[in-house]
């Protein structure tokens, strides 16, 4: 099991850009993250340079540490900002944190936490006290049609899906 930074990013090392994120999430996703043993592992990471800070904030939102993420929302890397904004929407983030992120942010940080998020199911919204979309996700109705015909939009081709000699 890897419980320090330079372990992670050892194991980080050989792997392609997607890998190294999906195994960065499970890393810190595993059981026995969850029980404190994950917070050194963000100490570390946060105090490296930017590579080990994004890997941090990825690590918090997979392990769900609050705290971390809660002090990241108005951070001056895009990157990180994301994450922790991204954990902002999914994760019960106190308001009170997101206040006083926004508080002290510029106004592009600002525009960010004052995004709208959609919420993910009824009872999210409830609690947060918003309204849930409609047609969207968690409304249990469907989403509204686009154009195009039952079959889909047309992309060119004829029905019984011959090619048009154009």
């Amino acid at each position: 099991m890897i419980s320090t930074a330079d372990e992670l990013l050892a194991a980080l090392a050989p792997l392609p850009h997607a890998a190294r994120l999906r195994y960065t999430a499970i890393t810190a996703h595993r059981p026995a993250a969850r029980d404190g043993a994950l917070r050194p592992l963000l100490t570390a990471l946060d105090a490296g340079g930017p590579y080990e800070r994004r890997l941090g904030a990825l690590a918090a939102l997979a392990g769900g540490p609050l705290g971390h993420l809660a002090a990241r929302l108005a951070d001056s890397d895009p990157v990180v900002r994301r994450y922790a904004l991204r954990g902002a929407r999914r994760l019960p983030l106190p308001d009170a944190a997101i206040e006083a992120a926004y508080d002290d942010a510029p106004a592009v940080v600002r525009a960010d936490l004052a995004r709208p998020a959609a919420p993910a199911t009824p009872s999210r919204s409830a609690a947060r006290g918003t309204a849930a979309p409609a047609g969207g996700r968690g409304s249990g109705q469907p989403p509204p049609r686009r154009g195009g015909t039952a079959a889909g939009p047309h992309r060119g081709r004829r029905a019984g899906g011959r090619r048009p000699r154009w």
